[in-house]
């Protein structure tokens, strides 16, 4: 799984046990060390034993391995699962390793500027560094653990970044603080070092503060390649992720960045409310794998600001935007994916997020799932190769 984020609660409800051992059988296909929890994005479902008994040692980072892929999509992944086990279970195992699991990601974090990459092992020789030119390309700190790309910024900064306030929001103060820390950590370093207010955008950057552009690196040489070098306009993933992370820490910078991005994307100023119909425009991104989960995010950050102010603007705005997007999305009673001649995909985020807005108008979004901006697909790639090598 990579940013997939089940809903576990349901699946709870479903079968407990068979959904117990669902997590403890990803985490067991996945983790290849235990002691310092490396691991590969591509999991391994054979038998397999128990082995969350042992003792988490960690281990200096990062770590210099060439075949494990300790990607934050798949890490995100693993440690939701583990927290919510515990959350619905009880059990204080799943917990404690997705807490360990957690520190791996902030244990990379540059220890001044505060911006932290992807994962928390690279390759030797650099498959990232030999995309880029000098004087990158002479640089022995960039590597995959260092650089934050595009896809970076939206995945740990977006994403997972969501994900984790979920986490944190569903596991309570004390629990929960782990990820909220995290989360906080890394929203700040990114607004300080690789947001534009001017064009109300995030640059790629170095963890060091320093920004990169396609210009940076060649095409076709390596693994980051110039188009992962673009900027990042404002968009509904990263105003949910502000906005979310406002709502849950209170901190006035969050507010601040929600409502630049919110006028990055076109809407003016959140103070007043915003009509959709005339003047605002919604936040669809033809780069996103599931189309118009932009929009539900975008809808979703309202409604995170509203429930963090009370502030009844938004909820206008939210209603506007709301109507907004039924007309873009629906075709005879049916809400569509894409455009009005797109398919209807039963895994749209659109529905939930016009349930959550009804909920608000009602005054209670309490009884409804928790949002994640998620990837619905699985990556068949190893399963394929395995067949492949077994002559299927």
């Amino acid at each position: 799984m990579k940013c997939v984020y089940p809903h576990y609660a349901y699946l709870y409800k479903v079968h407990p046990e068979r959904m117990c051992r669902f997590i403890k059988a990803v985490w067991h296909a996945h983790i290849w060390d235990w002691p310092t929890l490396l691991f590969n994005r591509h999991g391994i479902y054979e038998a397999w034993k128990e082995k969350w008994d042992v003792e988490f040692e960690g281990s200096p980072l990062p770590i210099v391995e060439n075949t494990a892929l300790s990607f934050v999509n798949t890490g995100s992944d693993l440690i939701l699962s583990g927290a919510m086990l515990h959350a619905l279970s009880g059990d204080e195992t799943p917990l404690r390793w997705a807490k360990h699991l957690l520190s791996r990601y902030d244990q990379i974090r540059h220890p001044e500027v505060g911006l932290a990459g992807y994962q928390f092992n690279h390759r030797d020789p650099c498959r990232v560094r030999e995309s880029f030119k000098p004087p990158f390309s002479e640089r022995t700190d960039i590597n995959e653990v260092t650089v934050i790309t595009n896809g970076v910024i939206q995945v740990r900064y977006g994403r997972a970044a969501v994900t984790f306030l979920n986490a944190a929001e569903i596991l309570g103060s004390e629990k929960g603080k782990a990820f909220l820390d995290v989360v906080t950590a890394d929203l700040e370093a990114l607004a300080t070092h690789c947001y534009n207010i001017d064009d109300h955008s995030f640059y790629p950057a170095i963890n060091d503060g320093t920004r990169l552009y396609p210009e940076n690196s060649n095409e076709g040489i390596g693994y980051c390649p110039p188009t992962k070098l673009r900027k990042v306009p404002a968009n509904g993933l990263m105003f949910l992720s502000y906005a979310r992370a406002y709502h849950l820490t209170g901190i006035d910078r969050f507010r601040e960045m929600a409502f630049s991005l919110a006028q990055g994307m076109g809407w003016g100023d959140l103070n007043a409310p915003v009509d959709f119909g005339t003047g605002g425009s919604p936040a669809s991104d033809e780069a996103w794998v599931n189309k118009g989960q932009n929009d539900a995010c975008a809808l979703f950050g309202l409604l995170e600001l509203h429930s963090a102010t009370g502030d009844n603007a938004l909820l206008q705005s939210a209603t506007s935007l709301g109507e907004q997007l039924l007309r873009q999305y629906q075709v005879n009673g049916l809400i569509v994916s894409d455009s009005r001649e797109g398919e209807t995909n039963i895994d749209t985020a659109l529905p939930l997020a016009l349930l959550h807005l009804e909920g608000a108008i009602q005054g209670d979004r309490s009884s409804l799932p928790d949002f994640y901006p998620n990837n619905t697909y699985f990556d068949p790639k190893i399963v394929i190769r395995r067949w492949e090598e077994e002559g299927r």
